[in-house]
């Protein structure tokens, strides 16, 4: 990662284009209703930049400072989604961006990967490839397969719905993510409270390349492993932004017979889900407006079963 800075004049808007950089407006930030994330530290951090570069911080009424990262992007819509393309046009400004993404959609692949046989990997264009495989391949392509840079985040979707709770262990969005954190990068999956169409995927995007502007106070710690769900809503009607938990989805399943051969039936999932109302969970916040972030990890041991068996003395 390389820390570029420059300076803007007041008056400076978010998403604005000045002498051709993004730069970042914290009173338009607030109108926007993001108390959580503070741009003080862009301003510090942009600072320090230009003092290690020797420019005198204190002659400059705003400052904008980027860290220029390489970024993969990936998804499980397909690589010609509108998702994925808000994504790139709103990251690509201010870093090196790539895009892996299947040649078709994969939603409700979780982490499948392909490992019998050859991927197919098309060029469609410079650090642009779809592939006939998942967004876990194209992720595992991304960093190990000689077509990058060395990456810095991977960032999956804008997803066509949300993922929420329980949708994480079936969504190949979040896998795209998980897929870089397993293998040490961070990972952020990005999803938008729609089905199918929406007039938001601009505002998810740009909130996302607001977001990242703190990456390295956000990965002070090692790699992170987010979950984002943004409302579909114009970004004035946004409530805010919450750290949250998982919630809890319940998959009301049923299957509708479709087709009956001889030699056997065709069946379609249907059905609907429904969220448990857990205060301070995914699901609850985004229904309230609210930008939902859920930080995630791989750990799925069951931890009160080993400490109660434990307790009791007894070892495999």
């Amino acid at each position: 990662m390389r820390h570029i800075a420059c300076s803007v004049g007041v008056g400076f808007f978010l998403n604005r284009w000045i002498n051709g950089r993004k730069v970042f407006d914290e009173a338009l930030f607030h109108k926007y209703k993001y108390p959580e994330i503070s741009g003080r530290s862009l301003i510090k951090r942009a600072g320090s930049a230009l003092s290690c570069r020797g420019d005198p911080p204190a002659v400059h009424t705003g400052i904008e400072a980027t860290v220029l990262m390489n970024i993969l992007l990936t998804n499980d819509d397909g690589i010609h989604s509108r998702g994925i393309e808000a994504l790139y046009e709103s990251l690509s400004a201010a870093h090196e961006v790539y895009i892996i993404a299947p040649d078709g959609e994969r939603s409700a692949c979780s982490n499948a990967i392909t490992v019998r046989h050859d991927l197919s990997v098309q060029t469609l264009s410079e650090g642009r490839y779809s592939v006939n495989g998942y967004p876990a391949d194209c992720v595992n392509v991304g960093l190990h397969g000689g077509l990058l840079p060395a990456i810095d985040l991977v960032i999956s979707g804008i997803n066509h719905g949300p993922n929420l709770g329980d949708d994480i262990y079936f969504s190949g969005t979040t896998a795209g993510a998980r897929t870089a954190f397993i293998f040490g990068v961070s990972g952020i999956a990005l999803s938008l409270d729609c089905m199918g169409s929406s007039d938001h995927f601009g505002g998810a995007a740009d909130f996302m390349a607001t977001y990242i502007d703190d990456y390295p106070e956000l990965a002070e710690l090692g790699p992170l492993f987010l979950n984002i769900n943004y409302p579909d809503l114009p970004a004035e009607h946004i409530a805010g932004v919450r750290y949250t938990t998982l919630g809890k989805r319940r998959y009301r399943d049923s299957y509708n017979l479709t087709g009956d051969g001889k030699n056997g039936m065709s069946m379609r999932l249907e059905g609907r889900i429904e969220s448990d109302e857990i205060a301070g969970s995914d699901a609850v916040e985004l229904r309230k407006g609210y930008i939902s972030i859920t930080p995630l990890g791989l750990d799925c041991t069951d931890h009160a079963f080993l400490r109660r068996f434990s307790e009791r003395g007894v070892h495999g």
